[in-house]
């Protein structure tokens, strides 16, 4: 491990002196990991990425962050299983060295590699993508640049903003119209949906630290996320929140005080009737490249439970829970998403807020305290 009286910050290195994208300058990316052949495909992955640059290349932690002083790269991919230094230890030493660099991880496909991956986005790292399993046919390389280009151009340093002169508000469509006039808040919203991708697992590690043991609904969250980090994810919120959590089975019943987790590879829905509300799940083809996808979840509840439902979009890349969102609305229910300055990626946030479809935006801090005042008729 280095030291961190070797740390220093090096000059020039702020993120709004970078390249951004949109620019003709590339983002600059390092990628690491020990394996000389998988970082090969990596390396060839990243180069069909238009507007990258692969500035350079590490087998272990400590040439990482030799690396990222000497290359100031936007972005770093890190692998998690190396000698010397580890990806877990990198990502403490960037930490403890202050160095301004974003990190994605390269994971095994495993409930080991899901468990040290969510480790590293608690730690800082902003993203994941996994490694290439045996169940991946055709091309390698193809398989790996459809993972990283949406999540290198998300976290690429933003461009700056124009001249306040040049400055307009955000084009948004009304909410209201949306909503029925006839629809009177008379039933607690407490079917809560929520949808969130990139960041989500911090965020949502903090948000159900809010919420009470006798929280008088029930919750289903989408979380974009393959097979065994659902689990894993699941398990780690269990610790964290009052209310049990778990990952979603197929056709149990919806019960009050609890949370429910979408397995990854799967689309959740709510069925059943009313009364009896079950989980269904299916593999029917991806929505938004994904899957699940909190459109299918928000389509189902607002179909069944109208004005109860209560939609929340949190921070990630995207468009999905858009139309969900305008089902939740149109159905009498409601939706807030979490804000900018709180976001990892203001994406799926953004796309619903300008949509018309959000009715307020509300800080992660204040996520729980929302949702438990809206499970309650005021």
């Amino acid at each position: 491990m280095l030291s961190s009286r070797r740390c220093r910050m090096i000059p020039g290195t702020r993120r709004d002196e970078r390249p951004r994208p949109g620019t003709s300058r590339p983002i600059r990316v390092v990628a690491v990991d020990d394996s000389t052949f998988f970082l090969g495909a990596l390396r060839r992955a990243l180069r069909k990425i238009p507007g990258v640059e692969v500035v350079g290349t590490a087998s272990n932690g400590q040439q990482a962050i030799s690396r990222i002083k000497q290359l100031r790269p936007d972005v770093l991919t890190l692998d998690l299983e190396m000698p010397q230094m580890d990806g877990i230890q990198t990502l403490r030493a960037i930490k403890d060295c202050r160095l301004d660099v974003r990190v994605i991880m390269v994971s095994a496909h495993t409930a080991v590699g899901a468990e040290k991956t969510l480790e590293a986005l608690d730690l800082g790292a902003e993203d994941f993508i996994t490694k290439p399993g045996t169940s991946v046919k055709g091309d390698k390389v193809e398989y790996l640049r459809n993972q990283l280009q949406d999540k290198i151009l998300a976290h690429a340093p933003a461009p700056p903003p124009p001249p306040m002169s040049k400055v307009k508000p955000a084009n948004r469509a009304p909410v209201l119209p949306l909503r029925p006039k006839t629809v009177q808040r008379t039933l607690a919203r407490d079917i809560v949906v929520i949808g969130v991708s990139t960041g989500g697992p911090r965020a949502l590690s903090e948000m159900v630290t809010g919420l009470p043991a006798d929280f008088p609904g029930s919750i289903l969250v989408v979380q974009h996320m393959p097979p065994l980090f659902t689990t894993t994810l699941a398990q780690r919120l269990d610790k964290l929140c009052a209310m049990p959590v778990s990952e979603a089975k197929d056709g149990e019943p919806v019960r009050k005080g609890r949370v429910y987790v979408a397995p990854g590879g799967y689309h959740m829905l709510v069925g059943g009737d009313k009364r009896h509300p079950i989980i269904q799940l299916n593999q029917e083809p991806r929505l938004h490249g994904c899957r699940p996808a909190a459109d299918h979840l928000f389509l189902s509840a607002a179909k069944l439970f109208g004005a109860r439902c209560q939609g929340v979009i949190m921070t990630g890349m995207g468009n999905d829970g858009c139309e969900g969102a305008k089902a939740v609305l149109r159905g009498g229910g409601g939706v807030i998403a979490q804000n900018e300055a709180t976001c990892a990626v203001w994406g799926m946030p953004k796309v619903a807020w300008e949509a018309g479809v959000v009715e307020e935006l509300v800080p992660l801090s204040q996520l729980a305290a929302h949702i438990v005042e809206n499970s309650r008729i005021s």
